[in-house]
């Protein structure tokens, strides 16, 4: 039960109404941040335009509202392109 709490309370961050593909990408947020793996990692990859930005902005929202701390890595494929670039050792 405390799954679908969690799930209402990202969705309800969303400033838009979610599709059924963010929905379940919630809904597995969800499972993974209540599992309890302290070594796990949570990865998200699709299509340009497909709402991932937008949800982890929801994510991150609830979880300032809900006290607790979050780390993002490289958020967007212009992010890791980005960060990839700046740590290349530059050759003379």
């Amino acid at each position: 039960m405390i799954n679908k709490d969690l799930e209402r309370f990202i969705e309800g961050k969303c400033p838009f109404e979610v599709t059924n593909g963010q929905r379940e990408m919630i809904a597995m947020m969800a499972d993974f941040l209540l599992s309890g793996d302290k070594d796990g990692l949570c990865l998200w990859r699709g299509y340009a335009g497909t709402g991932k930005t937008s949800v982890l902005s929801a994510l991150v929202r609830a979880l300032d509202d809900l006290k607790q701390k979050t780390v993002l890595m490289a958020p967007t494929g212009r992010a890791a392109v980005s960060k990839t670039c700046s740590v290349r050792p530059r050759r003379r």
